[in-house]
């Protein structure tokens, strides 16, 4: 919680330049709607889940948490092919 209306547009910047920042890393974005008391056990269970089975990529989360709308950016890793990359996320 911001403690100042400088404060506040400091953590927007950083909110809304996310995107922006990601994108040299090419990466396969999702935006998934999950009730606002389940978001906690799904990021959890999500991430294991990333973890285990794509090791390689790196996972950013960000969204809406408040309201349950969460994207959840897997990053390319560094020297796969694109086309493997893509492949395996829709595989997951």
């Amino acid at each position: 919680m911001s403690q100042s209306d400088a404060q506040a547009a400091a953590l927007w910047k950083l909110r809304d330049g996310i995107t922006e920042s990601l994108a040299p890393h090419r990466p396969y974005k999702n935006d998934i709607s999950v009730r606002v008391s389940a978001v906690p056990a799904f990021i959890a269970d999500m991430q294991a889940l990333l973890t285990r089975e794509y090791p390689q990529f790196d996972v950013v989360w960000f969204g809406h948490i408040g309201d349950g709308n969460l994207h959840i950016n897997v990053l390319e890793a560094r020297g796969i092919v694109r086309r493997g990359f893509h492949r395996a996320m829709r595989a997951a």
